[in-house]
């Protein structure tokens, strides 16, 4: 029953490609592929057949806890329901396998269940004892490359008809551990880069397309005016109550007569009409400058700024008549300013400098050649003997000069009521103005508009 819930929740929220649904099949699949390659051709590392099954039911089980519409659930819903109470879906994974043990009475040891519960958090602090690199395999803390990333971004790309070539099967055959982790071997290493470059494309362009995240608020809000009423976010802690909680819960919430949920079935109403919240504007704000933008952009701060553009007798525009019918009706809560960090990976940083390679010339060295290209050898290999290294230089995975920083945020801006979108894009703009005009003016364009 664990499993087959999440036959209803949808893997990427509102984003509806068919086959986007949950994939703990096909990470459990490439686990179980990665730790039985190590064990084959590593045998001084001493995998036991219990590590590789422990390994794979981290990487089955490692997707149980999602909310409804997945991660809207833990990234928007839940810290708005449960202020003060941080909570991520890998804690309902723990719940909800504890729960198959418990109802199955499935004879797992209890340090298995440790160790799995520890995999599926990619936290080896938990399990000092066991060996670290197994870490790397379903939720990897150290780079972020492991085969749940491999999984969604090979699938979403296939989905959006840009598949990658480079197969899974190649990478993992790649894979070797050296110095207690996880590295690749450096032909591979411009693979490994696409696989972070396409993690930035997808998060820009279609995890937080405009659209759909205009519906991620919008059911957001329909389960805020809901959850008083039905204690919807308490479920999370309840295993037998979380079984039931699916996307399912909007047609429960609409079949109601309950007047308490008029709210709720209003928004979805809303939704089904395409009456969507209106995107006024978007902008791509650089990294140096995220935390400006953070400060000085809000809701409250835009409401102000538009109602004084309505007012303005000394310096009138064009919304002092027509905008100040219906600024008496705009609120702070009509305005949602959403800021979204897209990234390779590891926010800000290269997650290459987090990955190690190795060269064909030394599999088993601890160090790495250091890898360079010279026009005159034949091979793009240096001597045996060169100086160790860990990382592999940027022109061997991109042949353009990487960014400086590998992290950017998405500034968009929605009016709950289509009404108050001229109001509110006014009032944006403003502020935007005078963010721009208080930096220096060396600083140029900050990004652009949409």
């Amino acid at each position: 029953k664990q499993f087959q819930r999440l036959r209803n929740i949808k893997q990427l929220g509102t984003i509806d490609y068919a086959g986007w649904s949950n994939t703990s099949y096909s990470v459990a699949y490439l686990a179980r592929q990665m730790v039985s390659h190590l064990k084959a051709t590593q045998p001084r590392l001493e995998i036991t057949d219990r590590d590789v099954d422990c390994v794979e039911i981290a990487g089955l089980c490692h997707d149980l806890g999602h909310g409804p519409w997945s991660h809207l659930w833990d990234g928007l819903f839940m810290p708005a329901a449960l202020k003060g109470r941080r909570w991520h879906h890998e804690e309902g994974s723990e719940m909800m396998f504890n729960d198959i043990i418990e109802e199955r009475k499935i004879p797992i040891p209890v340090k298995d269940q440790l160790f799995i519960k520890a995999l599926i958090a990619g936290d080896h602090s938990r399990t000092p004892y066991e060996k670290q690199f197994l870490f790397d395999i379903v939720a990897n803390k150290r780079n972020g490359f492991d085969v749940d990333k491999f999984d969604y971004i090979h699938r979403d790309n296939h989905l959006i008809g840009a598949p990658i070539s480079f197969p899974l099967s190649c990478l993992i055959g790649s894979s070797r551990v050296i110095d207690n982790q996880i590295c690749y071997n450096i032909k591979d290493a411009s693979h490994i880069y696409d696989l972070a470059d396409s993690r930035f494309k997808l998060y820009k362009t279609i995890y937080n397309n405009v659209t759909s995240k205009a519906v991620n608020y919008m059911i957001t809000d329909a389960l805020l005016a809901a959850d008083p009423f039905m204690q919807i976010a308490q479920r999370v802690f309840n295993p037998k109550q979380y079984l039931t909680l699916t996307d399912d819960i909007m047609p429960q919430i609409e079949a109601t007569t309950d007047p308490h949920l008029a709210d709720a079935r209003t928004i979805f109403e809303r939704i089904h009409n395409r009456d969507r919240y209106e995107c006024v504007s978007t902008k791509i704000i650089e990294w140096p400058l995220r935390n400006i933008f953070k400060e000085q952009i809000s809701g409250p701060r835009i409401v102000e700024a538009a109602r004084k553009l309505c007012f303005d007798e000394v310096h009138p525009s064009s919304l002092t008549t027509s905008g100040s019918k219906g600024i008496g009706s705009l609120e702070n809560a009509d305005v949602i300013v959403d800021f979204s960090t897209v990234h390779y990976g590891m926010k800000e940083k290269n997650p290459m400098d987090f990955v190690r390679f190795y060269s064909m010339e030394h599999p088993d060295s601890k160090d790495i050649i250091t890898f360079s290209f010279d026009p005159h050898l034949r091979s793009n290999t240096l001597p045996l003997g060169s100086l160790a290294s860990l990382n592999a230089e940027p022109r061997l995975y991109s042949s353009i000069a990487p960014p400086t920083y590998f992290a950017q945020v998405i500034l968009t801006i929605y009016p709950k009521k289509k009404e108050l979108s001229r109001l509110v894009q006014a009032g944006y703009g403003a502020v935007l103005a005078s963010i721009e005009d208080s930096l220096d003016s060396d600083c140029g364009q900050l990004g652009y508009s949409g």
